[in-house]
């Protein structure tokens, strides 16, 4: 393990709280059985008691923000939602969350704003299933149902062990630092893993739709694939925090791949300089699958 590991991230858990105001019918359920002579596993009916439309500005605010902190964070595999963010990136990552926050406190205002014409609308969508009762009496309870929770830790470190066990414990002190030691080397190696799975995947993506441009598939390569596939090198990088000199090339030859004009790789004429592209592409994918076979 890379002793400097646990002294360069921090792990950081992003917990998105809310409802989608959907709710198992059981009654219902029980007579569409009924009506049909269904088996008892059929299904269950679902209610939605606002209409869809209504909340799903605060879905996609929510949704971007769990991206968001996906992309940016090297994979903890011991948890979902939690992921290490490399300490020099600590504040960047905190202020973009912080925008996720106030953009959800606005969005939940419009809704609160609003909430007498959306029960208007739910009354009309659910007509004689409607129940008041299913919805809050003072829509400024929505600002405690919607909530961004971010926690923030370092990472356990072994030298720390002797303070907190002492020298009466000293052989529960050495297992238990064993079994922290592993379980960090196991954290690092895991985050390596999905750094290089990253560059893999983008990769051959973008030489799948060459492909397909050389066969008449498809006739399209766009901007944004290109634009992505330099985000993903660039965000890599910034996640080395292994010092891994290896990823680091990896990610630039990804990089100068991306830099090449998306307009010269489609239309009449188009077929050398492609074949000059993909044939890079293609010598950084084998080098990837190869770097990954090493990782793994």
């Amino acid at each position: 393990m890379n002793v400097d590991f646990t002294s360069k991230v921090v792990l950081m858990r992003l917990v998105s709280r809310g409802t989608n105001w959907e709710r198992q019918n059981s009654a219902i359920t029980e007579e569409v059985k009924a009506q049909h002579g269904a088996s008892a596993d059929v299904g269950r009916w679902t209610d939605k008691l606002l209409p869809p439309d209504d909340i799903k500005p605060i879905q996609r605010i929510q949704r971007a923000a769990r991206e968001h902190f996906r992309t940016h964070t090297l994979r903890w595999k011991f948890e979902d939602g939690a992921g290490l963010v490399p300490v020099e990136h600590y504040q960047q990552m905190r202020d973009s969350l912080r925008v996720f926050e106030s953009e959800l406190r606005d969005a939940i205002a419009v809704l609160v704003g609003d909430w007498q014409n959306v029960l208007g609308r739910a009354q009309e969508m659910r007509n004689g299933l409607f129940k008041w009762d299913d919805y809050p009496s003072d829509p400024a309870e929505l600002y405690d149902r919607y909530a961004f929770e971010v926690n923030t830790m370092p990472l356990p470190n072994v030298d720390d062990l002797g303070r907190i066990f002492g020298t009466s414990t000293a052989a529960l002190r050495e297992t238990v630092a064993g079994e922290v030691t592993e379980q960090l080397k196991a954290a690092e190696q895991a985050s390596r893993v999905d750094l290089y799975g990253r560059l893999a995947e983008r990769i051959e993506m973008v030489i799948g739709r060459l492909d397909k441009l050389d066969t008449g598939e498809s006739k399209m390569i766009t901007a944004p694939m290109m634009t992505g596939l330099a985000d993903v090198a660039r965000i890599v990088e910034e996640l080395n925090v292994h010092g891994d000199t290896r990823l680091s090339q990896l990610a630039a030859d990804i990089a100068a791949v991306a830099s090449f004009p998306v307009e010269m790789l489609r239309g009449a004429g188009s077929e050398t300089f492609r074949a000059v592209v993909k044939g890079k592409a293609n010598e950084a994918a084998a080098a990837l699958a190869e770097a990954m076979k090493e990782v793994a």
